[in-house]
């Protein structure tokens, strides 16, 4: 599952010849999101004029000089630069497309930035390493998205920006074939609690059963009651009907659960319940991954992660390299060097709690980059842009509604062959907690095939 979120250019896949008269970090990390992972192609720099214009093949000319038979994107400082900047970043329209803008804090004057730039800006998540807002959970949230500030949070600028690049290089250089980009689905289920009923102590069963009773909650009541006492398949218990459909359907599924309980936020099932091995059984049986759910407080607390992701791996009888926070709690200076020093490859937790939206503006997985010490991390970043608590929780509609607002997510990502990457949770699939949501999972993945 790791290797293949992760391209690496075809070795027939054509070169493209940059032509810099300098190369910073930034640049290489940008080039190689770009060329690498996005475009699947390979790339070479020239910091000398005879070599790059002797490279056969697409040439891209990264300096403000002019130079024949070449495209020119004329790089601004921002990916030079080796600190974090103070300038105050804006995106306007400008030929029937939008641009990053660029302006000191004390000053009216405006850089447009240039293409390279301005991924940099988004992948590299500089906006969340200056950033001083954060909700109630110490979130990066979409109201503090310069994205959202106008109005795009909807759609995957990074993606639709790099898409036209290629449009231009397809046009300057028509005779060379460039690999297409194919669109992929990607489903994930972060399980905080592993079953509604089954396999809890007695004193969770009783009190659940007594808040069922005085919020008169029959139907919970009685689902509770069948369960425990007359062996009817537990609400939550979706592990092999949901990897068996996403097998079918060739979509790559993976569970994120919850290895902690006892606290407010963290009430999954004791991480030694027995009922876990036949759950990892039936995953590993059809198809799908495991992975870890880390706690609320191990965002910030390095013990706690330690904990979780050797107790699952001891459990689960594998190695564990995909993450996501459970909350999206993920601080951008800290968590990621947690996450490394486990040896988490991947982590999902880039996307918004209270909304839908492209957080990173990018739907492809990219790198972590350390403006500590400027330089990129192995730790891969894979974006979400749908997650059901937008849609049940935060601003809760109709699954009719949310499936609309999903697809047109999608399709955007579909037009720039990018990531649909969604969340779920256990519990949406119970249709007593949240009516038609179960079905709207299927909905979505069946329309997009």
């Amino acid at each position: 599952m790791v290797s293949s979120l992760l391209h690496k250019p075809d070795t027939n896949a054509p070169v493209v010849g940059l032509y810099c008269e300098r190369v910073s970090p930034r640049l290489i990390y940008t080039c190689d999101f770009i060329f690498n992972q996005v475009l699947q192609l390979h790339y070479k720099c020239f910091d000398h004029l005879q070599d790059f214009q002797n490279h056969q093949g697409i040439k891209i000319n990264l300096s403000a000089s002019k130079i024949e038979r070449s495209l020119q994107v004329a790089l601004q400082n921002l990916i030079f630069e080796n600190t974090l900047s103070q300038a105050v970043f804006s995106i306007e329209e400008k030929n029937a497309t939008y641009v990053l803008m660029q302006s000191s804090a004390d000053s009216y004057q405006k850089i447009e930035l240039d293409l390279f730039s301005s991924v940099f800006y988004f992948i590299s998540r500089h906006e969340e390493w200056c950033n001083q807002k954060s909700d109630q959970h110490n979130r990066f949230e979409v109201e503090a998205s310069v994205l959202f500030q106008n109005q795009l949070y909807l759609k995957p600028l990074v993606d639709i920006w790099i898409n036209d690049f290629k449009k231009s290089i397809q046009n300057y250089f028509s005779e060379i074939q460039l690999p297409p980009i194919r669109f992929k689905i990607i489903s994930t289920i972060d399980v905080d609690n592993v079953f509604a009923f089954n396999g809890k102590p007695l004193v969770r069963v009783v009190g659940g059963l007594l808040k069922d009773v005085l919020r008169m909650d029959t139907t919970s009541a009685w689902h509770r009651i069948q369960t425990l006492l007359f062996n009817k398949k537990d609400p939550f218990d979706i592990y092999e009907h949901i990897s068996n459909f996403c097998q079918a359907q060739n979509v790559p599924l993976t569970y994120f659960f919850l290895f902690k309980t006892g606290t407010k936020y963290d009430r999954s099932l004791d991480p030694n319940a027995k009922v876990y091995q036949t759950v990892f059984e039936e995953i590993k049986r059809n198809g799908a991954h495991i992975a870890l759910h880390p706690s609320y407080n191990s965002a910030f607390d390095f013990g706690l992660l330690k904990h979780e992701k050797e107790l699952l791996e001891k459990r689960s009888y594998q190695k564990i390299e995909m993450s996501r926070q459970h909350f999206l709690r993920f601080d951008i200076k800290s968590t990621p060097h947690k996450l490394i020093q486990e040896g988490i490859k991947v982590d999902f937790t880039m996307g918004f709690a209270s909304a839908p939206g492209f957080r990173a503006g990018t739907s492809h997985p990219f790198y972590f980059y350390d403006f500590s010490t400027e330089t990129q991390s192995e730790l891969s970043m894979m974006p979400f842009c749908a997650m059901d608590g937008a849609y049940t929780h935060y601003q809760p509609m109709p699954a009719e509604t949310a499936y609309k607002s999903m697809f047109e997510l999608a399709q955007e990502i579909k037009n720039v062959g990018g990531y649909f990457t969604f969340v779920y949770h256990e519990r949406s699939f119970y249709d007593h907690l949240y009516k038609d949501y179960g079905d709207l999972y299927k909905k979505i993945i069946l329309a997009l095939k």
